[in-house]
């Protein structure tokens, strides 16, 4: 066989999720299915699992099993998560009901970290429900926002897609009243419609205030550039020099007029 055949025939790796806490458990649940899947290790955590009441060799295939798939799930998590588990789920060597040691861990982490724990829901509904959506980035509160709604559809909650819609538009500052009311004359408008729509808005208002920042920077260095000019030349608004007066009796100069013009002699000024 080729290089480039065994290449072909390798199943492609995913990056490796650790369980950190709450927020990542949706990803972190998806990956070590995955895991336990292709380590031919699913059947031990399986909802409805139990220690065949067979032959030894049977049993002692399954408990060989529910201790490599308890091993996978404990190397996905992170030291927080580790040190806190209760010691029942940390004895391999003596797990009730005998042989289902990865599917109690399994278990706990779930009621533990899942969106079905009801303190978690709570804090997912907030997040939907009670997020002021920053002006300064809208897309960052809202990306929250969907996150806690995609984990509590995940969860078996039921919630319709215009749900999310009206809450992100209720969480928008006055500056984008416009845009909310006219998503609410269309009546249900889709979440993806008015996220989209926000992100347009807001790299509008984005362009809009970079070009005026701009304009700005371009008048300042006119300006500056304008009264260097002025400062090196000598001159001024009217477009006359300014010369500086001589007294040292190489020119006339007048002591009235402090010009050097005409003399303080000939000044009609001082004859009158």
């Amino acid at each position: 066989m080729s290089h480039s055949d065994s290449d072909d025939e390798r199943p492609p790796t995913r990056r490796r999720v650790l369980l950190n806490n709450s927020d990542n458990y949706k990803e972190w649940e998806r990956s070590i299915l995955s895991r336990l899947i292709q380590k031919d290790l699913d059947e031990v955590v399986e909802a409805d699992a139990q220690l065949p009441s067979g032959a030894p060799a049977a049993q002692k295939a399954w408990l060989r099993k529910d201790r490599k798939a308890w091993a996978v799930v404990d190397e996905s998590l992170s030291t927080a998560v580790h040190d806190v588990l209760p010691p029942h789920v940390l004895d391999i060597n003596s797990t009730t009901p005998t042989g289902l040691l990865a599917k109690s861990l399994l278990d706990h982490l779930r009621t533990t970290y899942s969106a079905a724990r009801a303190t978690r829901k709570a804090e997912l509904y907030r997040l939907i429900w009670r997020t002021d959506i920053d002006e300064s980035d809208p897309m960052v509160s809202i990306s929250l926002m969907r996150r806690a709604f995609n984990d509590l559809t995940a969860s078996s909650v039921v919630l319709a897609d215009s749900q999310l819609s009206y809450a992100i538009l209720i969480a928008l500052p006055s500056s984008y009243a416009t845009l909310s009311s006219t998503f609410y004359m269309l009546g249900d408008p889709s979440s993806a419609d008015v996220i989209s729509a926000i992100h347009d808005e807001f790299r509008r208002r984005q362009t809009q205030e970079n070009g005026a920042l701009a304009l700005q920077a371009k008048l300042s260095r006119s300006t500056t550039k304008g009264s260097n000019w002025h400062e090196k030349t000598g001159k001024f608004g009217s477009g006359r020099t300014k010369l500086p007066v001589i007294r040292d009796g190489t020119k006339p100069y007048c002591e009235f007029h402090n010009t050097n013009s005409h003399s303080t002699t000939d000044c009609q000024a001082a004859q009158r």
